[in-house]
């Protein structure tokens, strides 16, 4: 399928994200791709639809589960999935920075991030998958990167 060829990262990395299990990860993104087969119309926008539905999939399983729907940690993704090219010290200790900056956000402020950085989306393809306004969706992007901005700032000023 090419559109898991071109998408296979980001799905990995949401779902990660999502789930906080790399397994449950790998779990969500075949499930997702195989209701994507399965529909017998044409998706419009498939990239927001791809994303918006492991989004509510991840959040039915929570459900079910007896658990609150949240944001998994970020543990694994930058090795496994943002960069596997990442075997130089100074990059992986860019990622660790970033990721530890990333878990200091809300996990709204997380997603957002993701879908936007990791995923790729627009923010009008964001704002389909988290069903906000468009303009709450860039507004909170852009605090989100202030903030991380600010937590990198103050880590980097101790070295």
């Amino acid at each position: 399928m090419a559109f898991y060829a071109e998408h296979r990262r980001a799905m990995a990395s949401y779902a990660l994200s999502l789930t906080g299990q790399v397994q449950d990860a790998e779990d969500l993104v075949q499930e997702t791709l195989v209701r994507m087969v399965q529909l017998d119309q044409p998706v419009h926008h498939a990239k927001a639809f791809v994303f918006k539905s492991m989004r509510h999939l991840a959040i039915d399983r929570r459900r079910a589960a007896g658990r609150r729907p949240t944001m998994g940690t970020l543990d694994g993704i930058d090795a496994t999935f943002i960069d596997t090219d990442l075997d130089d010290l100074v990059r992986r200790e860019t990622a660790r920075s970033v990721q530890r900056a990333m878990e200091a956000l809300s996990p709204g402020q997380a997603e957002v991030v993701l879908l936007r950085v990791y995923a790729g989306l627009s923010f009008r393809e964001i704002a389909a998958v988290l069903d906000r306004p468009m303009g709450t969706v860039t507004s909170e992007y852009a605090r989100s990167l202030q903030r991380l901005q600010k937590i990198l700032e103050k880590g980097t000023s101790h070295v």
